[in-house]
């Protein structure tokens, strides 16, 4: 189960909840099976959750962003990944949503899409600097399309080639206990760090979050308060206005 989590993490993307419904799925999958007598032996249900599942989540600042938009690729397959992650940070939708933009989608200033996922019928703004980039395609992404997998590996090198290299501090569980690692960030990006900027930085803009739902599809506001990750420096810049409170 270690090695299955650490799969779905590292060469799919997925984030630590979608891990633990994928866990909970096969658990269902394989009562069933007994439950059927297909499957006779119950040593399936000795089966722990995966512990070793990476418990940071990883944001890119705005300055960051400004830091990725500013560099100049060498090489035409690293520009389509940027473009593509670019695209990711503006629009706020799932990697599966992103690769399927076209032109039908476009309804004055915005995007209108069912998305894939959930199926929610969501209408994303466009922003100037999205525009610019989808215009460029002709609202077309099909030269962009790539698989996730693909895609999470480049963008690590495309992160790395950016200097986003900070060095962040990460708790995992092995066997149960937890382990502190610093990683460099680039290695922690992944194709959801798109969708996790988009939410985090409109936040920080002073977008409500009933708007930034309506964006993003989801169904609940407590799972996007799941997204949110705040840097430290924000976080001590808003503090100055308690401080200022008392003055």
């Amino acid at each position: 189960m270690n090695k299955l989590a650490s799969f779905w993490r590292d060469n799919k993307g997925f984030q630590p909840n979608t891990i633990s419904k994928n866990f909970k799925f096969l658990r269902q999958f394989l009562n069933h099976l007994h439950n059927e007598d297909i499957l006779n032996s119950s040593k399936y249900r000795r089966l722990q959750h995966p512990k070793e599942v990476e418990t940071f989540v990883v944001v890119l600042s705005r300055e960051e962003v400004i830091q990725l938009i500013n560099y100049q690729p060498e090489t035409s397959s690293l520009v389509r990944v940027k473009d593509l992650f670019l695209i990711l940070i503006y629009i706020g939708l799932r990697f599966s949503d992103a690769i399927r933009i076209s032109k039908s989608w476009l309804k004055g200033e915005f995007l209108v899409v069912n998305t894939q996922k959930t199926g929610e019928r969501v209408s994303v703004p466009i922003h100037p600097k999205l525009k610019e980039l989808l215009g460029a395609y002709g609202y077309d992404v099909t030269a962009l399309k790539i698989s996730n997998q693909k895609f999470n590996d480049y963008i690590k090198i495309l992160c790395e080639k950016a200097d986003i290299n900070d060095m962040v501090e990460v708790v995992r569980y092995q066997k149960g206990n937890k382990v502190y690692q610093s990683i460099l960030k680039f290695q922690l990006i992944s194709s959801h760090t798109g969708r996790r900027a988009f939410i985090t930085n409109s936040i920080l803009a002073g977008i409500p979050l009933p708007i930034i739902q309506g964006i993003t599809g989801h169904k609940k506001l407590e799972t996007l308060k799941l997204y949110i990750k705040i840097n430290k420096e924000v976080e001590l810049s808003q503090f100055q206005k308690f401080v200022a409170f008392y003055d």
